[in-house]
């Protein structure tokens, strides 16, 4: 009777060693499951945070570009308007010439000016004070 007692002791630890081996695999199987999916998430992680960084470089780059396309848009608007303007005055002159010589034409015949020849020449008249003045 005690030397059966005693197998069954034997076998009962036996399949008790052999429950928490298993179980003791068990939990390692999880840990190296828990391991590779912590790994994956920071993986991730890295990833997201390496096509960010990239991300940001481009909107920085791009408004850079766009900065210097502004600039140089209104470098290129000066250079074009300053020419503008230039060949502006150079025909208002031209044609404040013109109207002046034909004013004094008509008035120095005999004042038979039309009414508009006469206001040309009065803004003229004024025009020409403010100059000189």
């Amino acid at each position: 009777m005690v030397k059966k007692e005693i197998q069954e002791d034997i076998e009962l630890k036996k399949k008790i060693n052999k429950v928490n081996i298993e179980r003791k695999q068990a939990e390692l199987k999880i840990l190296k499951e828990q391991r590779k999916v912590e790994k994956a998430k920071k993986e991730l992680i890295n990833d997201i945070k390496n096509d960010l960084k990239t991300e940001v470089k481009k909107d920085k780059l791009l408004k850079k570009y766009i900065k210097s396309n502004k600039s140089m848009k209104k470098s290129m608007y000066k250079q074009c308007n300053s020419g503008f303007s230039i060949s502006k005055a150079c025909f208002i002159v031209c044609f404040l010439l013109i109207s002046y010589s034909l004013c004094n034409s008509y008035i120095i015949n005999n004042s038979q000016a039309p009414t508009w020849v006469i206001e040309i020449n009065s803004k003229f008249e004024a025009i020409k004070s403010i100059i000189f003045n």
